[in-house]
């Protein structure tokens, strides 16, 4: 019978286990990944769609050195608070318009400015703590300009945390309640029988009889249970 519980414990623990491993798969492996991808894909489509939204018309006033039109479309791109600057880039990486008007003019040395000066057709660029969605300005079949939005990952990354720290909570709550549903389980299905039946167990091995266990169950317990049954009842029988 002490071996029985102990494989019956060991197996509990094993199932608790597995629990642990699920629950780590589901949480861990599918549900944050995929709020993390959604999070950052949400960020990453709306600078897109607003690079190609305003490429035309910051295109046009540009051909018609309508500057205070250029401005205003640049401006109105940063109404968006994940929107940190637009901008219009020379091939020489010089600043030929900008959302911030002190920053016309610069030319900027940076790696980043490079980058984007180098691409040949749209295209994202991913930083560690942004996005930058640049298109190249195309006349006469050549390439003369390019044109730059930048998205701040700052949002998204609270976002995420926020996110990430509600799914641990969410995480440890179901692992505890689902192992305890696990422990009340083995409890009633396992133990409470074994504990039936090592009581049934010693009132036959002093000859008493009393109310039998009838353990309608078609394992090993409610074979062993039938047995001590009619050890039970032959014992009855004869004492009379």
């Amino acid at each position: 019978m002490k071996n029985k519980s102990n494989l019956l414990f060991k197996w509990l623990l094993f199932t608790i286990l597995i629990q642990a491993v699920v629950t780590y798969i589901f949480f861990g492996l599918i549900y944050l990944p995929g709020q993390k991808y959604f999070i950052f894909n949400s960020l990453s489509e709306k600078l897109k769609n607003t690079a190609i939204y305003y490429f035309p018309l910051v295109t046009k006033s540009i051909e018609t050195k309508n500057d205070l039109a250029t401005i205003n479309y640049l401006q109105e791109i940063l109404k968006d608070p994940e929107l940190i600057n637009a901008q219009v880039l020379d091939l020489n990486g010089k600043i030929t318009a900008h959302s911030n008007i002190q920053d016309w003019g610069k030319t900027p040395e940076d790696e980043t400015t490079k980058s984007i000066i180098a691409n040949t057709s749209a295209c994202l660029n991913n930083y560690t703590d942004k996005y930058i969605y640049s298109i190249p300005l195309v006349v006469h079949s050549s390439k003369t300009a390019v044109f730059a939005i930048t998205a701040s990952k700052e949002k998204a990354n609270a976002s995420y945390s926020a996110i990430k720290n509600k799914t641990a909570k969410s995480a440890v709550v179901f692992f505890v309640v689902t192992a305890a549903v696990y422990v009340a389980a083995f409890y009633v299905l396992f133990i409470l029988p074994l504990k039936q039946l090592r009581k049934r167990i010693e009132s036959a091995a002093l000859g008493q009889s009393g109310e039998q266990l009838q353990l309608k169950r078609n394992d090993e317990i409610g074979t062993l249970a039938d047995s001590i049954d009619k050890l039970i009842q032959k014992s009855a029988l004869e004492k009379h």
